[in-house]
């Protein structure tokens, strides 16, 4: 009842107030015309909507080869190698060495007690084929040196009444030429002192004796004889000189007749090996002397010109 009595207050309110103050009641609209309410305008509610994140997406793109414009376009062009081109060097000629006479044998022995001089004889080969510079050769270099003796060939051994002893027998036999030129035996054998010493261009042998005597050998074939005078405590043993890098200067009686003899100092140069010394022995002929010298286990053979202090000379391997 009471839900009743509710639904019907409204109209009655309305009845009412339709009436005026005169209790006529006024027009009342119908339901249709009453004002309608606006209708509700929606008011904008945020709402959050939920946007998904983008997806990466990987991609992965294959690198390409560079090209070339046309204007940048390499070129290969075959470039050609040149073959290198050996040119001829000079042509060497020759040049014929001195070549020592057919009669000189060089055999150079290395003794016990002097070993430093077995070189000595190899030295003095390679002396006699070698030319040596110039700038090495001492003052008064090309003076004339002596005239070596010329004898005609002989093919024959003088008959002696006696030969030649020990060793000496070998080489006299070995060449009739040389032998005749000797003559025979004045005597026999004998033991002497002899110094030896070799040069750029010969070397110097010293025989002692009353007096001793020293003999300059030339690498032409000559020699030279000079007594020795050398005077201990007078004369000078060694030379105040500086010789060229390699080279020696002689000591006492050959510094004396180096020194005092320009022909001697300048055809022999500077000394190239140091004074040997030992006990010799040596044998006298008509014309001339052999003499062993066992430094070099070597014999010289000295041709003397008759009345002169000159001759030529040879050597032989081995001897006394």
């Amino acid at each position: 009842m009471f839900r009743l009595l509710m639904r019907c207050l409204p109209v009655l309110l309305l009845f009412f107030a339709a009436c005026g103050p005169g209790g006529v009641p006024a027009f009342v609209p119908t339901l249709m015309e009453l004002p309608t309410d606006p209708p509700p305008t929606d008011t904008p509610v945020a709402t959050l909507t939920h946007t998904p994140p983008p997806t990466w997406t990987s991609t992965v793109t294959p690198f390409a080869s560079p090209t070339l414009r046309p204007t940048e376009a390499a070129t290969l062009t075959p470039t050609a190698t040149p073959t290198p081109t050996v040119t001829p060097s000079l042509t060497i000629t020759p040049t014929p060495s001195l070549t020592p006479s057919a009669t000189w044998t060089v055999t150079p022995t290395r003794t016990p007690t002097e070993p430093a001089q077995a070189l000595s004889g190899l030295v003095e080969l390679a002396l006699r084929a070698t030319i040596l510079p110039a700038t090495f050769a001492p003052p008064n270099q090309g003076l004339p040196l002596p005239v070596v003796p010329t004898t005609a060939p002989v093919a024959a051994i003088p008959t002696c009444a006696s030969l030649p002893t020990s060793g000496f027998l070998t080489p006299y036999l070995s060449e009739p030429t040389m032998a005749a030129q000797l003559g025979c035996p004045a005597g026999s054998d004998y033991n002497v002192v002899t110094a030896v010493q070799t040069f750029e261009r010969g070397m110097m042998v010293y025989v002692s004796g009353q007096p001793g005597t020293i003999y300059a050998l030339f690498n032409n074939g000559a020699f030279r004889r000079y007594t020795d005078t050398f005077s201990a405590g007078a004369d000078p043993e060694t030379s105040g000189e500086t010789p060229p890098a390699g080279f020696l200067t002689p000591l006492r009686g050959f510094l004396k007749v180096w020194n005092s003899n320009a022909d001697v100092r300048g055809n022999l140069g500077w000394a190239i090996t140091e004074e040997a010394g030992n006990e010799s022995r040596v044998l006298q002929f008509e014309r001339g002397r052999m003499i062993f010298l066992p430094q070099r286990n070597q014999t010289v053979v000295l041709l003397e010109t008759a009345g002169a202090d000159t001759g030529a000379w040879r050597v032989q391997a081995g001897g006394a």
